[in-house]
């Protein structure tokens, strides 16, 4: 069981760069590197073992946190150069809205962006 729980605890640790110590669960890494706070943090351990709740949570604690981060960048784009906009904000979040911003063209060419 102890070897159970240290490979579980090495496999959170790779899924999850920056869980603590405690096993608190506090951002999410890209491939890209890119790192992103997570708006609510969670700890694995409260689940009691059940993997399913706690992928639950890590999952709406991940929506939390890209719905908030996209809110902030579209609003931020509104007021910032766009060469600051785009260094600024995350990958997924600008491609996001350079479709958003494409559909719009497309469907309503009259609107000026």
């Amino acid at each position: 069981m102890k070897l159970q729980h240290s490979l579980s605890k090495r496999r959170l640790q790779h899924c999850f760069p920056d869980i603590a110590p405690t096993l608190q669960v506090t951002a999410m890494l890209s491939e890209e590197g890119e790192k992103l706070s997570l708006k609510t943090t969670f700890n694995p351990k409260a689940a009691g073992g059940n993997v399913e709740k706690w992928f639950i949570e890590a999952e709406a604690a991940m929506r939390e946190t890209v719905r908030d981060v996209t809110r902030k960048s579209f609003d931020a784009h509104a007021v910032s150069k766009r060469i600051d906009w785009v260094l600024q904000w995350p990958g997924q979040v600008l491609t996001l809205k350079l479709r958003l911003l494409c559909v719009v063209c497309l469907l309503c060419p009259s609107v000026i962006i």
